[in-house]
């Protein structure tokens, strides 16, 4: 996968995308400065939205901030069991294709 640079294209208004900027960068929550984020059309200006976690209040911070410098689509994100929160996964020759989680759910 390429990472794309936001001053040649942007991903579509409210997708979540991976996004990189140097200013994001926090030795503690977030050593790489990658971070979830969209961009938001908030009516004629735009503004990109992530979260910040601030440690002090314990409490997660909505930020509207730069862009990233680049940003990856997030492709194939994990199964997640309604049910108990854990991932799902496929039973390996099984012809039937559910997606299975060892609580009992298939789907």
């Amino acid at each position: 996968m390429k990472w794309n640079k936001t001053s040649e294209s942007i991903p579509p208004d409210g997708v979540e995308v991976l996004g990189f900027n140097s200013g994001w960068i926090d030795d503690d929550f977030s050593p790489e400065g990658i971070m979830v984020c969209f961009q938001n059309t908030n009516g004629e200006s735009l503004s990109w939205v992530r979260a910040k976690w601030d440690n002090d209040m314990d409490i997660w911070e909505t930020i509207y901030d730069d862009p990233p410098l680049y940003w990856i689509y997030k492709d194939n994100p994990p199964k997640v069991c309604p049910k108990c929160m854990n991932e799902l996964f496929l039973i390996c020759g099984s012809t039937d294709s559910m997606w299975h989680c060892n609580c009992g759910y298939s789907k």
